[in-house]
């Protein structure tokens, strides 16, 4: 695994630790997702998620959206559609190559730049998916992952 995608798992986690969550670690190449996130002493509600990076994501601050291409139509499969008993979302942190995201101060280490989650319920599984072949999912710059965030998270699934 390169070192930002370690980065952005380790993110994710800290950030779920923080916000009070359990956090189980899954094996993405063969469930599709990295974590799951539940509250302390709380089988149900829970959620899953797929945590990827990019260094360059398309899209801008007028489009009030990030294009992701990175998951090949297997892999997009594995978390699109409503097929699952546990809610499926893609996190998307950014960390530009010139690792300029990270630096370091007399009170701690700042990550400079947010991630974004998308709810992969509403997406349509490709019918016959290919890995030589990239899915575009759309995330919404709305959809900032924060503490709060993955708690409200849990909260709405029903």
């Amino acid at each position: 695994m390169s070192e930002p995608a370690e980065l952005a798992r380790e993110y994710v986690r800290a950030l779920a630790t923080a916000a009070g969550l359990h956090v189980s670690a899954c094996d993405a190449a063969r469930d599709g997702v990295d974590f799951g996130f539940r509250f302390p002493s709380a089988v149900f509600p829970a959620v899953e998620a797929r945590v990827v990076w990019t260094a360059k994501p398309r899209g801008d601050g007028e489009d009030a959206e990030w294009i992701y291409d990175g998951l090949d139509e297997v892999c997009f499969n594995r978390l699109a559609g409503r097929d699952f008993t546990v809610p499926r979302f893609l996190f998307l942190l950014v960390l530009p190559p010139d690792r300029a995201y990270l630096s370091f101060q007399s009170d701690g280490m700042v990550l400079r730049h947010l991630g974004y989650f998308h709810p992969m319920g509403d997406e349509v599984p490709v019918s016959a998916p290919d890995r030589s072949r990239c899915r575009t999912v759309q995330l919404s710059l709305a959809r900032v992952l924060t503490g709060a965030s993955l708690r409200e998270l849990l909260r709405s699934v029903r």
